[in-house]
């Protein structure tokens, strides 16, 4: 199955729009999850009228995709350089190289 948007819907727009649905929900029940065409019997898309507005928050949706790349990256070395300072710290301790520490 395949969604093919109209000349009305911007494609990068309707990507963003599907990004906030869980697909799971939708699925048939059987035993091999699948989407059927009555699966979006209910679905309705609300969008910009005009293909210029969908842009626009096409380009706004990237920005804010990227910035929170940049900061999962940024989140991830932080957490890195803990782990690292952790097992630096540990290691000075059983080998009792820790100065300046009192009970």
């Amino acid at each position: 199955m395949a969604l093919v948007p109209s000349k009305l819907v911007n494609s990068e727009f309707l990507y963003y729009w599907f990004l906030r649905i869980d697909l799971g929900t939708l699925n048939n029940g059987s035993s091999v999850p699948q989407i059927n065409n009555y699966s979006f019997e209910n679905i309705y898309i609300s969008y910009p009228k005009l293909i210029d507005e969908q842009k626009k928050l096409v380009l706004k949706l990237n920005s804010i995709s990227q910035e929170s790349k940049k900061l999962e990256q940024i989140y991830t070395q932080k957490l890195s350089n803990l782990e690292e300072l952790k097992q630096s710290i540990l290691q000075k301790a059983f080998k009792g190289e820790l100065i300046g520490v009192s009970a």
